[in-house]
C-alpha cells in the first residue's frame, strides 16, 4: 500500500523532479483539466470526490515521507489548479493567466492561505492549495468581469 500512496501522491513520480515539482504537477492537472472538462455539474462532484479522497492520500503520504508536507508531494497542486480554472472559460489564455496566478498564490500563501496549511494531516495538505485556487478564480472572475468584453 506504501507504493501506491507514494505513487498517487508525487502524481506517478512527477514530484520526484528536482526543480519545480508543483509547478509541473500544476501545469499536468492544467492539460488534464483542458481535455476532460466539460462544464458539467458532473465533472464538479467527482472533483470534489476527488479533493476528499485527496485529503485522505496526502495524510497517508506524510506518514510514508516521514514529514510535514514533503516537497514530494504535489497532488495538492495537482487538485489545487482545477479550483483555479473551475470556474472559467475554456480559453488557453484565460488558462495561462489562471496557472501563473495559482502559482504565485501558492508559492506566497496571501491572506488566511499560510494559517490553513498549519492544519494537520492531509487537510493542511490540500486546503492551502483549494484556497490558492480558489483566489484565483475569484481574482480572474473579477479580471474577466472588468477586462473580457465578448
Amino acid at each position: 500500500m506504501e507504493k501506491v500512496i507514494k505513487a498517487i501522491s508525487t502524481l506517478f513520480y512527477l514530484g520526484e523532479l528536482k526543480k519545480a515539482p508543483g509547478t509541473f504537477a500544476s501545469l499536468f492537472s492544467f492539460i488534464v483539466f483542458w481535455f476532460v472538462y466539460t462544464g458539467t455539474y458532473l465533472n464538479f462532484s467527482i472533483f470534489l470526490v476527488f479533493s476528499v479522497l485527496s485529503i485522505f492520500i496526502c495524510d497517508q503520504a506524510e506518514v510514508v515521507f516521514k514529514s510535514k508536507d514533503d516537497q514530494r508531494i504535489v497532488l495538492d497542486e495537482f487538485v489545487g489548479s482545477f479550483f483555479s480554472i473551475i470556474l472559467l472559460p475554456k480559453n488557453v489564455w484565460f488558462y495561462l493567466f489562471a496557472f501563473i496566478l495559482f502559482r504565485i498564490f501558492d508559492i506566497v500563501k496571501p491572506l488566511f492561505i499560510k494559517k490553513s496549511q498549519k492544519l494537520r494531516g492531509g487537510l493542511g495538505i490540500v486546503l492551502d492549495d483549494i484556497l490558492a485556487g480558489m483566489l484565483t478564480t475569484l481574482t480572474m472572475v473579477i479580471a474577466m468581469l472588468i477586462f473580457y468584453k465578448k
